[in-house]
């Protein structure tokens, strides 16, 4: 084809700090050949209605050469050109580093809720819609609610459904899941609710053990 009808250019703005780190993740996605594409910037062309991995159309003298090949275009290297797009990518920087940090700022606080009597216990039910209601961090702290349960994962998962039916406006999400390392993964709090004994303080030492190894890396 000589022409698009009915196109849109979209621009990805990577930081130089995250450019082999990005480069290296859209390459396994969509099957380039990554140990050519390291230098910026890279273009690639896809049908956005119709999915794939996308047709990899290379560097900047590459993709000149593709426009002046199929569309009889010459696009404009000039050094004025050359200054608004560097200024313009600057500015899109900015912006996403001030959307990354208003999205840190205000992300919900992770926490993770378990009970050695399962996540459907007295103690639970009582404690998550105090959660949800801000009795416990307050009612400007947006929560996100991990159940824990490592032996009754569909019990776990109706509670957490329930909590979803229930709509407390200051828990974002909820979801249950099995795997402590899942569940602490860059958690804020961690409540746990057990009995005294040697079962409850083995588990507080395995949970604590999984923190302190996740803080050190």
């Amino acid at each position: 084809a000589t022409n698009l009808p009915s196109f849109q250019v979209h621009k990805i703005v990577v930081s130089p700090g995250e450019w082999r780190d990005w480069i290296k993740r859209e390459c396994d996605q969509r099957n380039w050949p990554s140990h050519r594409l390291y230098e910026s910037p890279i273009i690639w062309r896809e049908l956005v209605n119709r999915g794939g991995k996308g047709l990899y159309l290379g560097g900047c003298d590459e993709f000149i050469e593709y426009a002046r090949h199929n569309y009889a275009f010459e696009p404009s290297r000039s050094e004025n050109d050359c200054g608004e797009i560097a200024n313009e990518n600057l500015c899109q920087f900015e912006k996403n580093e001030e959307e990354k940090a208003f999205k840190e700022a205000n992300r919900p606080t992770p926490l993770v809720v378990t009970a050695n009597e399962g996540a459907d216990s007295n103690v639970v039910y009582h404690l998550l819609p105090r959660l949800g209601r801000g009795h416990v961090f307050g009612e400007n702290c947006q929560i996100e609610v991990r159940l824990l349960d490592e032996e009754k994962m569909e019990v776990a998962e109706g509670v957490a459904l329930e909590m979803e039916d229930c709509a407390f406006p200051l828990i974002q999400t909820v979801f249950a899941t099995k795997d402590p390392l899942e569940a602490l993964n860059n958690v804020d709090v961690l409540l746990l609710a057990c009995h005294h004994g040697d079962a409850a303080k083995e588990k507080f030492e395995s949970y604590a053990k999984i923190l302190k190894e996740k803080s050190a890396n």
